[in-house]
């Protein structure tokens, strides 16, 4: 909180107004209080540039170059520029790019903020910003991604020009094959703005990427909404290089258990090994497993949690030390499978199924004819409990399937989102599919407008999940259906094939008819 500095000087409280020295006196304590203020502010801001603590960005650790305590004083003399860049940038070694998928995924874009301190809008400000990573000249090379436009990509320097019309500098470093995985260096920036002293920051990169995978625990069955739930965090790292260092979160509130080394929130649990080094290959698991409350009371219920490398500056975060024993990592001899998150920040997830179950009842198929030829086609699925929300374990999807020949002219639409969201999906042919979670006591229903084909019947049948099945006490009543008439063209078209197979079938008739009469008549005649 920004504490104000209030002056008080032994102003006589009687004054009159119109007395210059009253008058003069007010001027002055005025002016000394919003200098005051102002003073303090830009202290506050001073403290927070030089001591302040920096959050990661996209899985890299941000550290603010050349930021030192007098920028309080700079700031209010107009704001001079300052560099916000990785404090350790890692590259995918130049192995990655020959097999299968892009690496790049998990190596980030280089991102370089430059900040101006006195611009309110925080634009970036205009200049020449040069990147130079010579250090490991003929191991890595700058390659062109993003608008920014500079001179000797290719290369292990590159010299840009810098305008405000974007708010981040972005570029890419690429490791080339003569670097080893270990291999690492400093890359130097400078930036000379337009007008003022130039600006200089520094990263470490590193060949390499410390890349820690998790275990994919298995599904908790029959959790009750009372009971804590323990969540095992193993993890390998599947990097080119060590990890040194870890931090591991729940995404859930904890239960009583407090160990010295985890901050605890309401809503979540970060803990840090800062001593910890994970080597390629390595295996590692929490001991003990975070005890941690039970989520809401769904069918199914999923506890976010994730694993990443930690940085020298790494801030412990918000939340309350424990005060009990340490949480400690040791080692294991789990064999997976291990899966790598999709991008630096991301999540595995826990999966809890509670001991109920959900009846979902198709409730039938309503046809009402809005013209000769089209027909309002309303099918629905109705949960009878006792299980309500499927939670992440949902939705579960409704199988509608019309008439060979129908044409559907219009599918059901979710009116309340902007775009119009269409709610089924063509599966195949004259099938849809639409997603269904209704609560407890709740149906779902969806309207088509359908132009008929042939006779034939809707039916309406609500598919399970694999991974989270409703354990549906009465299955019986997942499909429905009604009889759907064929519309004029096909009416048509059916008369017309009704009329020839009369006529055929008649001239067959008439035929075997004959041929014996005839043959009957011919023996007639022959008689003495």
């Amino acid at each position: 909180m920004r504490r104000e500095r209030i002056l008080r000087f032994p102003f006589r409280a009687g004054a009159p107004v119109g007395r210059p020295g009253g008058a003069l006196a007010r001027v002055v304590a005025v002016t000394l209080v919003v200098s005051a203020t102002v003073g303090s502010a830009g202290q506050d801001v001073a403290g927070q540039r030089a001591g302040g603590t920096v959050q990661p960005v996209a899985g890299h650790q941000r550290a603010e170059g050349n930021v030192r305590a007098e920028e309080g004083a700079r700031v209010r003399e107009g704001g001079k520029p300052r560099l916000e860049v990785p404090e350790t940038y890692f590259l995918a070694p130049a192995s990655a790019w020959g097999g299968k998928g892009d690496p790049r995924p998990s190596q980030k874009d280089l991102d370089v903020e430059i900040h101006d301190l006195g611009n309110g809008n925080r634009e970036r400000p205009s200049g020449r910003l040069t990147l130079d990573a010579s250090d490991l000249s003929g191991k890595v090379a700058f390659r062109q991604d993003g608008l920014d436009k500079c001179e000797g990509y290719g290369s292990a320097r590159i010299d840009c020009s810098v305008s405000s019309s974007l708010p981040v500098f972005k570029t890419y470093l690429r490791a080339l094959d003569a670097g080893r995985n270990g291999d690492s260096g400093t890359l130097r920036y400078t930036f000379t703005p337009r007008q003022g002293e130039p600006r200089t920051a520094t990263t470490r990169v590193v060949i390499g990427r410390p890349r820690l995978a998790v275990e994919q625990p298995p599904m908790r069955k029959g959790v009750k909404p009372t009971e804590s739930v323990r969540v095992p965090i193993t993890f390998k790292n599947v990097g080119e290089v060590p990890a040194r260092g870890v931090v591991a979160s729940v995404r859930q509130g904890a239960t009583e258990e407090q160990h010295r080394n985890c901050r605890y929130r309401a809503v979540s649990v970060t803990c840090q090994f800062p001593d910890v080094v994970v080597r390629p290959g390595e295996t590692m698991t929490l001991a003990p497993a975070l005890s941690v409350r039970n989520p809401e009371p769904a069918m199914y219920e999923s506890i976010p949690f994730s694993v990443r490398p930690m940085e020298k500056s790494d801030d412990p975060g918000p939340g309350e030390p424990g005060r009990g024993s340490p949480l400690r990592l040791t080692d294991t001899d789990a064999k997976g499978p291990f899966r790598e998150f999709d991008e630096p920040g991301g999540e595995a997830l826990m999966y809890l199924r509670r001991p109920t179950r959900a009846d979902y009842e198709a409730t039938g198929v309503r046809l009402s004819e809005e013209s000769d030829d089209r027909v309002r086609v309303r099918v629905g699925v109705r949960n009878n409990g006792p299980a309500g929300d499927p939670g992440p374990g949902g939705p579960y999807h409704a199988k509608v399937t019309f008439p060979p020949g129908s044409t559907v002219l219009r599918t059901p639409r979710d009116e309340d989102l902007e775009e119009n969201a269409e709610l089924c999906q063509r599966v195949s042919g004259t099938e849809y599919r639409c997603a269904v979670s209704p609560d407890r006591g709740r149906t779902t229903t969806f309207d088509f407008v359908l132009r008929p084909g042939w006779w034939g019947q809707t039916r309406v049948e609500v598919t399970d999940s694999e991974r989270f099945p409703r354990l549906d006490p009465r299955p019986a009543n997942d499909t429905a259906a009604a009889s759907t008439p064929a519309g004029t063209l096909h009416k048509t078209l059916s008369v017309t094939v009704g009329l020839v197979v009369v006529a055929g079938a008649l001239t067959l008739t008439r035929r075997r008819w004959m041929t014996p009469l005839r043959r009957l008549v011919a023996r007639s005649r022959h008689r003495p």
